[in-house]
């Protein structure tokens, strides 16, 4: 039986068995059209068996969507078993399909100051990636995914390992620690991205998932690649980290913990400085 929605005084009516725009862990996003096909909206659909902390996040991304974009309207909906997360079509293209000859440093450093202002609400993002952010055709820069955010000051839940974008991830998310997160942890991310598309290199790889979780545990990019100095000086800044001094699967639950806090202590205090430094750019 067909989905029908009322979105700004619009009607859409769709079947959820037809092929989504794209599909994840967590949601099924599909881009709908009016009857008379001159209004698009977006409608993100959560799976039904949803764990609860993820349902939870699903439906708190409508509040921070709000805050952060209030000119483009949405809502939340509730249809059967599942939550329909709806907002406005906003033309534009991801990170990862921007031309390669474009000059993508004006770009990151509007996407930095997006995950500077979701920071202003109280949430980290901890989903920095090029897939999440839009550059739309009059050159705004938008982060236009909250489905992973969590408030910062987090509580960790209980009995559940929380999924993540592991080729940024700092070393508190590989390792499960989220209530260690902070603002350094998504800037640790964005700095890794940027690393990403200014080289075109990816910072850390290896097939062998375990030999490459080590990577990105303790060791760092090859931060000569990034030509340009002062962007060299940040991303290094950046993604400070204090490394293991042995695989974590053999070290002390309490001493994995206490290198950590000092990680992301460390971390947002560096952090603190080139923050000024990026937004002066911005």
């Amino acid at each position: 039986m067909p989905l029908r929605i009322t979105f700004s005084n619009t009607d859409f009516e769709f079947d959820t068995k037809l092929s989504p725009f794209c599909s994840g862990k967590f949601s099924k996003i599909y881009i709908l059209k009016n009857r008379n096909n001159n209004v698009h909206i977006v409608c993100k659909i959560a799976n039904p068996d949803l764990h609860p902390f993820e349902r939870e996040r699903f439906i708190r991304q409508r509040d921070i969507w709000d805050k952060m974009y209030p000119q483009y309207p949405s809502k939340i909906e509730f249809s059967d078993n599942s939550v329909l997360f709806i907002r406005n079509f906003i033309e534009g293209s991801d990170l990862k399909k921007l031309p390669k000859k474009m000059n993508i440093e004006p770009i990151l450093l509007y996407a930095f100051k997006e995950i500077h202002k979701l920071h202003t609400f109280n949430y980290l993002c901890i989903d920095v990636k090029p897939s999440n952010f839009l550059v739309t055709p009059g050159k705004q820069v938008m982060l236009i995914d909250f489905g992973a955010s969590i408030p910062i000051k987090f509580q960790q839940p209980k009995n559940y390992k929380i999924p993540f974008t592991f080729l940024y991830a700092p070393p508190e998310m590989i390792l499960n620690r989220f209530d260690l997160c902070n603002t350094s942890s998504d800037y640790y991310m964005w700095a890794l991205m940027a690393f990403h598309l200014l080289t075109n290199k990816v910072p850390f790889e290896n097939p062998n998932p375990v030999l490459l979780m080590h990577q990105q545990l303790n060791s760092f990019p090859n931060y000569n690649l990034v030509k340009d100095k002062k962007w060299r000086e940040w991303i290094e800044a950046l993604t400070f980290k204090i490394t293991f001094p042995k695989p974590p699967h053999l070290m002390n639950r309490h001493k994995i913990e206490e290198i950590l806090a000092q990680t992301t202590s460390q971390r947002k205090e560096i952090t603190s400085t080139v923050i000024t430094s990026i937004l002066e750019d911005a």
